[in-house]
């Protein structure tokens, strides 16, 4: 036979099923974000616990949290925690505009209304803010908890104030970091 042809499995050894991480993305929902949203929820082995939502790809958190709000529908999981995170101060020099260019107007590629964002999803969020839902979600479930971190992380320092042991009881941190930009 050749030695590219399709074997039969071997009985009685089944694959180990993978353990469900459950995880909080916290996140700024441009593009790049949404496509990292929409995996975490289609996969098996992820239960997504709860959106947090971070200013970066934009400076308006309640156009960011309607983002979060449609993609999370559009995953079929309507009803996850959408916490916002705290609005920046007036010419916070961290927060950028939408950088249009790349996320488009609407901060998902000019397509959010096409997909059924509307003003309704403005609004209607979870009424903790996003530190306060990470610190409760890794209260109420010690070393169960994975805080992904895609996008500013001003959630999580807001978090790490307020309980200042909160690395003891997350199960895991995972950040995305990078720059554009070289410092002069």
């Amino acid at each position: 036979p050749c030695c590219c042809s399709p074997r039969e499995p071997i009985t009685g050894m089944a694959a180990p099923a993978s353990p469900t991480r459950r995880v909080i993305i916290d996140t700024d929902p441009g593009v790049d974000d949404a496509l990292a949203i929409l995996l975490a929820f289609g996969a098996e082995n992820i239960a997504v616990e709860g959106l947090t939502i971070v200013c970066g790809n934009g400076a308006d958190i309640c156009a960011l949290g309607a983002n979060a709000k449609l993609l999370a529908r559009a995953a079929g999981f309507p009803d996850v925690p959408i916490c916002l995170g705290d609005a920046p101060e007036e010419g916070a020099e961290a927060v950028q505009d939408i950088p249009v260019h790349v996320h488009g107007a609407d901060g998902l590629g000019d397509m959010a209304t096409k997909y059924g964002r509307s003003e309704a999803d403005r609004s209607g969020f979870d009424a903790r803010s996003a530190a306060q839902f990470l610190c409760d979600a890794c209260d109420a479930a010690p070393g169960e908890i994975t805080v992904v971190a895609i996008g500013p992380l001003s959630n999580v320092a807001a978090a790490l104030v307020a309980r200042p042991d909160l690395p003891t009881l997350l199960q895991e941190l995972l950040v995305m970091g990078g720059a554009a930009q070289r410092a002069p």
